[in-house]
């Protein structure tokens, strides 16, 4: 049995947008490594998909733009475990309209979840992870695109670099008191957030035809970097963002 089947065995974790896509892989990676979850999601289907697939596993619902629900529903997915030892942030959307085009109210909701969720979450969260004795970590999903432009897609790129800039500046402050901080830089992806664009056959074709390995990555790669980094054996990495794109950004 290898060292990774048995890393979450007496970990607890929690896993803020784990319904689809990335954070959904990584929910079930985590459990079938052992780990005590304890998982939010947008809303009822996605609820009732997750305990279907996990029986067992604690779920509430969190949308993210609700502020005032954000530390009544962590801090009791939390209280549910007994502490927390890693916490996952895989909440997200995209709207990929050109600048010039783009509506405040647009411009608003995807910051309101991409970024200003996550600062939020790691809020609600620090202190707790702080009181864990068992190498604590959050892992955030960003995006390659924290990194590189992205045309048509400027406040996307844009709480994507803020993001990077959190994790950053959060991992300096807390890597004295022992929690460590990093991000995860998802690129092209097979999950429903690009599924409109793999639809497309110029979109699709683009997109392929910047990756350098040729393929949009799977869900579940994404997911064995993310708990790589909230493990133990990821120990002396903080103030990352490590990159999973088939090479999109080595260009």
């Amino acid at each position: 049995m290898s060292v990774a089947s048995q890393e979450f065995r007496n970990r607890r974790l929690l896993i803020v947008g784990g319904g689809s896509g990335i954070g959904a892989a990584t929910v079930a990676l985590a459990a079938a490594r052992g780990a005590t979850l304890a998982v939010s999601v947008l809303d009822e289907a996605e609820a009732a998909a997750l305990t279907a697939a996990h029986p067992g596993i604690a779920v509430q619902k969190l949308d993210l733009r609700e502020r005032e629900m954000v530390a009544p529903v962590l801090g009791g997915l939390i209280a549910g475990m007994g502490g927390v030892d890693a916490v996952v942030y895989s909440a997200g959307i995209m709207i990929r309209t050109a600048a010039a085009e783009m509506p405040d109210a647009d411009w608003d909701r995807l910051m309101e979840i991409n970024l200003t969720g996550g600062f939020r979450v790691l809020r609600e969260v620090l202190p707790a992870l702080e009181a864990s004795p068992s190498l604590p970590a959050a892992v955030i999903v960003s995006s390659q695109l924290g990194t590189v432009g992205f045309r048509a897609g400027a406040a996307y790129a844009a709480s994507k670099f803020g993001l990077n800039g959190l994790v950053a500046s959060i991992a300096l402050e807390y890597a004295p008191r022992g929690v460590r901080v990093n991000a995860v830089g998802p690129g092209p992806t097979e999950t429903p957030l690009t599924a409109a664009s793999r639809a497309d056959p110029k979109i699709f074709a683009e997109m392929v035809g910047n990756i350098p390995m040729g393929r949009y990555g799977k869900p579940e790669e994404i997911a064995e970097v993310i708990l790589f980094l909230a493990s133990t054996r990821a120990s002396f990495v903080t103030g990352q963002c490590w990159c999973v794109d088939g090479g999109y950004v080595a260009k």
